[in-house]
């Protein structure tokens, strides 16, 4: 049996790792064949958010492609709250915030190829059915989205 379900962000852990105590407000209780035992959940707009910090800080193709994928089923980028907490993750990785980046999660030409040559090297689909990958439509989706030019 699961218990209540409670959302937790990584801007309310350094707060709540400060006074354990805290700590339980954000589990959820479950009940299983090991015996009880306490989750924690990660809230999906702050999910969304760090895969955006990801994308403007990491070297894999694949933080991109979840993005397009996010996109594709509706998921929401544009709201100010959503923007803020995208802004906290850049200032947690020393990075400018979002009004701050170049288009295009201010990729360069040599990391833009570095990308490409990730997909090269992997399958084009994760289901037969689908399209390939295009790194490119997806930037211009979500400069589009951030009402960035190139």
């Amino acid at each position: 049996m699961i218990g209540t379900l409670r959302r937790v962000s990584d801007a309310d852990l350094d707060r709540l790792l400060a006074r354990p105590e805290g700590i339980r407000e954000f589990c959820y209780r479950t009940e299983g064949v090991y015996g009880a035992a306490d989750r924690w959940a990660l809230d999906e707009e702050e999910a969304r958010a760090e895969k955006v910090r990801a994308a403007f800080t990491c070297e894999e193709i694949r933080d991109f492609y979840d993005l397009e994928q996010l996109a594709r089923a509706g998921k929401e980028f544009q709201s100010e709250r959503f923007r803020a907490l995208v802004g906290l993750k850049l200032a947690e990785s020393r990075v400018p915030v979002l009004a701050d980046q170049s288009a295009s999660f201010g990729l360069a030409p040599r990391r833009r190829r570095r990308l490409g040559q990730q997909r090269k090297g992997r399958r084009p689909v994760v289901r037969a059915t689908e399209e390939a990958f295009d790194l490119d439509g997806m930037l211009a989706r979500f400069d589009a989205l951030w009402s960035q030019r190139h």
